[in-house]
């Protein structure tokens, strides 16, 4: 607990409240092994195992198709789409891209 306190670096003032976890991971030798599979396959990028997730994800939501990408920004350029979009994302990313931060105030409807 000492040593998570001083990873922290919070004001002085905070010092000597205690650290509260957000969350405690569940990661268990399953996922480990998952994890040393996957490195040890020689893939970096997307590939078989990308695919494999792909499929198996868009099947338990019912969907026909689904796609992973590496950071948020893909991933709203992606929910944007070549088509007319009228979602959040879509709005968000368009204000984005053209230059000034995005601070959402209100409910978009």
């Amino acid at each position: 607990m000492e040593a998570a306190r001083r990873s922290l670096k919070a004001p002085t003032e905070f010092a000597d409240l205690p650290v509260i976890p957000v969350f405690r991971p569940d990661i268990t030798e399953l996922e480990i092994e998952a994890v040393a599979a996957t490195m040890r396959s020689g893939w970096i990028g997307p590939g078989p195992r990308t695919a494999e997730f792909e499929k198996l994800f868009a099947e338990s939501v019912g969907a026909q198709y689904a796609i992973s990408v590496s950071t948020g920004t893909a991933a709203l350029l992606a929910a944007k789409g070549p088509g007319p979009c009228h979602c959040v994302a879509r709005r968000i990313l368009d204000a984005a891209l053209a230059g000034p931060l995005p601070v959402r105030v209100a409910p978009l409807h």
